[in-house]
């Protein structure tokens, strides 16, 4: 055991190592009227992730749901492929710097589930796993360039 911090008059927060990467803190709670040394013990359980875990979402699906299109001379890029293309670079990327990476869809699959239901899907995969982030691959399109809008677009929730 270890003392965090003693409130004095015998409060205080104490963890103990219960296993690997997983700790046990204790609140030692004395209320100044109580005759008794500790009034409760709170306890919490805490695993502590070495890496954190990331959920990489590739955007659009094969129903029907393929996002952008571009062409590019005689190339046309369908934005549902270059998400995965993305999404199976950054899941590399980030596993080779310690990070464990879920991806809510791997480039052998073949989802045809309505958009709405996949994205709650894809989110509740995120959820149930208690990621630390979820990333969202897009190409959007804006329009015909060179006079429609172009740059990164972000978002994320605090």
């Amino acid at each position: 055991w270890k003392t965090i911090q003693d409130y004095s008059e015998k409060n205080s927060v104490n963890y103990v190592p219960v296993d690997q990467g997983e700790y046990r803190f204790v609140v030692h709670v004395k209320h100044k009227l109580s005759s008794k040394e500790y009034d409760d013990f709170y306890f919490k359980d805490l695993i502590v992730r070495d890496a954190k875990l990331i959920v990489i979402d590739r955007g659009h699906n094969h129903g029907g749901d393929d996002g952008a299109y571009a062409t590019h001379g005689s190339t046309t890029y369908v934005e549902r492929d270059l998400n995965m293309d993305v999404s199976v670079k950054l899941k590399k990327e980030l596993e080779k710097r310690g990070f464990n990476v879920v991806m809510t869809r791997n480039p052998e699959d073949r989802d045809y589930t309505a958009m709405r239901q996949s994205l709650q899907n894809r989110v509740n995969l995120a959820n149930n796993l208690n990621a630390d982030f979820f990333i969202s691959i897009h190409h959007n399109s804006a329009g015909i360039p060179p006079s429609a809008p172009n740059g990164v677009e972000i978002y994320y929730s605090t």
